[in-house]
Order: structure tokens, then sequence, then C-alpha cells
């Protein structure tokens, strides 16, 4: 009895380079974020407009960091660490993003 098992049917996981891809978006996204808080403090709150514009696209690229996470969750066979790495750090990401914005709006209100 031979236990060499043949298959001719190549089967490719890279559902680990996809899950580390979200979490280098979410980082991206959270790094994004830092630096534009500390440029807007250095600068007393009278940032220009496009500062505001370009934390208004590291929180779209931390929405896509966590569709793209929910969606590697789904799939059959994508259960590794980063898939769940991924997902917390989107989330991180997300939940951080909209503390600083209701810390705006609430600031502005008052």
């Amino acid at each position: 009895m031979s236990r060499n098992v043949f298959s001719f049917v190549k089967i490719r996981l890279d559902h680990g380079k996809k899950g580390r891809n979200c979490v280098i978006m979410s980082c991206v996204s959270i790094g994004i974020l830092i630096l534009l808080l500390i440029i807007s403090a250095i600068m007393k709150g009278n940032a220009p407009w496009f500062i505001g514009t370009f934390s208004y696209f590291s929180f779209l690229l931390g929405i896509y960091a966590l569709y793209r996470s929910i969606m590697l969750q789904s799939e059959i066979e994508s259960i590794d660490r980063f898939t769940n790495i991924s997902l917390y750090t989107a989330i991180a990401a997300i939940v951080f993003h909209l503390v600083i914005l209701f810390t705006g709006i609430l600031a502005a209100i008052n």
C-alpha cells in the first residue's frame, strides 16, 4: 500500500496574504489619522481643508479594510491569525476615527 496521495487539483491558499493586506490597510488608516492629528495640533486647529479630506479618505480606507476582513471571515478555509487580527484592527481604526469625529462635533456644538 502506498501512502502517497496525488492530487491533480492545485489548491492555492492565499488567505494569509489577504489578511495581511487588511491589517496593513487598517494600520495605514490609523497611522494617517495620528499623523493628521499631530499636524492639526501643531497648527492649533487651523489646518487647511485638505487635512480634513485626508482624514475622510483614511476613514474610508478603514471601512474598506473592515469590509475585506468580514469577507475573509466568511470564506471557507480562511481562518488563520491574520484574518482575526485584520478584523480587530479594522474595527479599532473605525472606532478611533469615529471618536475623533464625534469629539470634534461636540467641541463645535459647545
